[in-house]
Parts: C-alpha cells; sequence; structure tokens
C-alpha cells in the first residue's frame, strides 16, 4: 500500500511539527491543545523538538507547559520588528494576564539540557506573572523576543544555563528577573547579548528569595535602556562585562540593594545615563568596579554605600567640580556636603568619622573647611571651623596657616596654627 502523505513524525529522528497536530498558526484559533500533543508525542517517542513552522500561535491562558528534559522547542526565528520587510517569525501568544505564556520545569522538578530558541512571545497589557518561568539547569534559550509580562522571562531557580541574543521589552516590572526561589540556588547562569528595554522597574533584577543563594551569575555585552533602573541587585554575586547602560529614566542607572551583594566584578561597561541628581548611575555596597567608561551628564555618576555611606558625584554639573561627596540619601544641598573638589581647593563639611580602608588610621574632621590662600573669610558658623593661608592683607603674616572656630554659641576666634617665619 502506498502512503498518500508523509508527517513529519513518520520520519525517524525527525522534529515533531506542530501543524501535524492540528495546529494552525493563524493568531485567532487556540492551538494550545494540539501543541499539548505535540509535546506529549515528543515525550512518548523517547525525546524531540517541537517545530513550530511561521505562523501566530495562540495559546489561550493555558499557555505551554515543559516538564519532559527530552523536549525541546524550536521556532523559525523571531522576527527583527525594525527590518523591513520583517523577517520570518513563529509568535507564541498569551491571552492571559495571570497565566504564564510558557513555563519550563516546576521548583521542584527543574528540566535538564533542553533548548528553546527563535520564537517570539507575546502578552496582553497588566500581566501579573512572567511571561516565561524557568526552572532549569544546564538549558540554552536563544533568539528570543519577549514582549510584556510582569518580567519578560523569570529564572527562578537553575544553574549554568545560557542565555543569548534575546530581546525583552516592555515588561510591567523587570525585563529579566534572577530570583533564587530553589534550595540549589540559583548560580553560574550565563547571559549574553540580553537586550533589556522599556521596564516598569528594572531592565535586569538579580535578587535572593529569602536567603536562597544567588551567585557567580555572568552578564556580557548587555544592553539596558529606556527603562526606570537599568540594573538592580541586592544580596548577590555576579558579574558584568562589557554591558551598556543609557537613558534609564530619572532614578539609578545600576543599584547594589539594601543588603550588599558580594564580590562583584564591574569591567569594561559603558554608563550614559540622563537624569536629575541625587539619583546615581551606580550603587555599589562592595565589590570591584573596573574599566568603566561612565558619562553621566547631569546625573550623579556613582555612589558607594559603605559603613561610611557616602555618595561620590563626577563633575556631574559642569560647575568644574572635580568631586562631591554627600550624605547617603541626601540631596544636593550644602548642609549635605561632606566633601567638595573645586580646583585645587578642598571643601569639609559635616564630616565624622571618615573610615580610610586599609589603613590604620581615622581621619577625624568636624566641620572643617578648607580655603585657598586669602585674605579672612567669612566666619564660619555655629560649631564649624576654616582653615586658610594668609596673603598677609588680613589676619596672620604672608603664609602663616590660620584657623577661624565658632562655638555653639556663635562666638568666633581667630588664631595661627602655624607661623610661616618659624619654620626652618
Amino acid at each position: 500500500m502506498a502512503l498518500t502523505k508523509t508527517h513529519n513524525r513518520m520520519i525517524d529522528g525527525a522534529s515533531v511539527n506542530v501543524k501535524d497536530f492540528g495546529a494552525t498558526g493563524d493568531g485567532t484559533t487556540d492551538d494550545s491543545t494540539a501543541i499539548a500533543s505535540a509535546i506529549s508525542h515528543a515525550d512518548t517517542i523517547g525525546g524531540a523538538t517541537v517545530f513550530f513552522p511561521e505562523g501566530t500561535y495562540n495559546v489561550g491562558s493555558t499557555g505551554i507547559s515543559l516538564t519532559s528534559s527530552k523536549v525541546n522547542l524550536l521556532g523559525v526565528g523571531s522576527g527583527n520588528e525594525e527590518a523591513s520587510p520583517s523577517t520570518a517569525a513563529t509568535v507564541i501568544k498569551g491571552t492571559s494576564t495571570s497565566d504564564e505564556v510558557i513555563n519550563v520545569g516546576t521548583s521542584s522538578a527543574p528540566l535538564f539540557r533542553i533548548s528553546i530558541s527563535d520564537l517570539s512571545v507575546d502578552t496582553v497589557a497588566s500581566m501579573t506573572v512572567p511571561a516565561i518561568k524557568v526552572f532549569a539547569d544546564r538549558c540554552s534559550f536563544k533568539n528570543l523576543h519577549v514582549d510584556g509580562g510582569d518580567s519578560c522571562i523569570l529564572l527562578a531557580g537553575g544553574i549554568s544555563n545560557y542565555f543569548e541574543n534575546c530581546t525583552l521589552r516592555d515588561a510591567e516590572t523587570q525585563c529579566l528577573f534572577i530570583d533564587g526561589q530553589v534550595s540549589g540556588g540559583t548560580n553560574n547562569n550565563m547571559f549574553v547579548n540580553m537586550d533589556c528595554r522599556g521596564a516598569g522597574s528594572y531592565g535586569i533584577k538579580v535578587k535572593t528569595n529569602a536567603g536562597l543563594a544567588v551567585r557567580d551569575n555572568t552578564f556580557m555585552n548587555c544592553i539596558m535602556q529606556a527603562n526606570v533602573t537599568a540594573l538592580y541587585e541586592d544580596a548577590v554575586r555576579s558579574r558584568h562585562f562589557s554591558s551598556h547602560f543609557e537613558g534609564n529614566s530619572t532614578l539609578n542607572g545600576v543599584e547594589y540593594g539594601a543588603s550588599a551583594s558580594e564580590s562583584m566584578f564591574i569591567g569594561g561597561n559603558t554608563f550614559a545615563e540622563t537624569g536629575t541628581r541625587p539619583a546615581s548611575t551606580m550603587i555599589v555596597h562592595s565589590g570591584v568596579i573596573g574599566g568603566a567608561n561612565i558619562d553621566a551628564s547631569s546625573n550623579g555618576s556613582l555612589e558607594i554605600l559603605s559603613d561610611g555611606d557616602l555618595r561620590l558625584f563626577f563633575d556631574t554639573d559642569d560647575n568644574g567640580d572635580q568631586l562631591e561627596i554627600y550624605k547617603a540619601g541626601a540631596t544636593t544641598a550644602t548642609a549635605d556636603l561632606l566633601l567638595h573638589l573645586v580646583d585645587t581647593s578642598i571643601l569639609m563639611d559635616a564630616v565624622t568619622d571618615v573610615n580610610l580602608a586599609g589603613v590604620a588610621q581615622i581621619l577625624r574632621a568636624t566641620a572643617l573647611g578648607v580655603e585657598d590662600r586669602a585674605a579672612d573669610p567669612s566666619n564660619p558658623s555655629a560649631g564649624r571651623m576654616v582653615l586658610w593661608q594668609s596673603d598677609g592683607t588680613g589676619s596672620g603674616d604672608d603664609g602663616d596657616i590660620m584657623v577661624k572656630i565658632t562655638d555653639s554659641g556663635g562666638t568666633t576666634k581667630t588664631a595661627t596654627l602655624i607661623d610661616f617665619s618659624t619654620l626652618p
């Protein structure tokens, strides 16, 4: 008897085509049952790649659930929205605000060594769950385009996964969320060429959950642009190389959260933020920063929070200031300014116990201002003092180091600290 039609699934070793199981890809028909049948068949025959020809596959509120480590998903491409005409795409379309479009594994049964590639995921507005949720180890996710979701992709648990060439857009909260939700940790994952834009809060968020480990995740050549905050990390350990942070609203470009992140390396990245101080391009609790090109324009460049809780800004308002240090969380009001470098002058104000890390001494300066060589400066306010070098036209002789001190009652006295004429 001659065969009148050959299906992909009838060829040994071939991929499993969802259209052989009744999927239409017309964007309107609910294809979730047909897709589930194709996935079940791929698992039954010992494992296969489930193939989605070009089209838009409506999966309704059911979505796609992968529970077998024998099944891969493959489309014809994620599309290029900037190309004309646009390139071919396989689109998986969800219709629910409270159900994921694609689920990969579970917290108790993560998947191993599967791949999902060359797909686009489309969601509805105001989703409260991620578009793609992943519990997986040593899996590959490549060439994906995801629009929307509370997170475009949530990596909720897993080790040594590889994400590459993923475009994540317009998430309600964060484009990419690495959130440790399993006891085994969310560690040693690699993210390469991730393009994260337009999130309501964060381009990328990396955070531990209930103290579970989130360690040694690496980000390379990633773009975080036009989000509110480009990158947020809290109580984690990760590395960032050659990534670009630009135009992330008026808040922090990069923030390392209230619980200190450890042993971080940030190298070769570009920062081109806009916004208004005291927002900062980068906030770091601990770690190593190397080879960062910071172009902050009107925004604060760098904030380092340690035991001293200091803010640092580098020539951010084009007034010739090389360095400003403010109290953490403070505005740029004069009363909040701790140290101010202007050309050759150093102005210090309201500083207490500045700890020089690695040095066995502590510099203690209380309300101390240092002025250029001049005649008498104005009297400092109550509880403050000022040092200056006399030019001989006011108090002291030419070259003398003078001090003015005002007590809490407002009385000011002037004294010579160093008599220039007595120096050898």
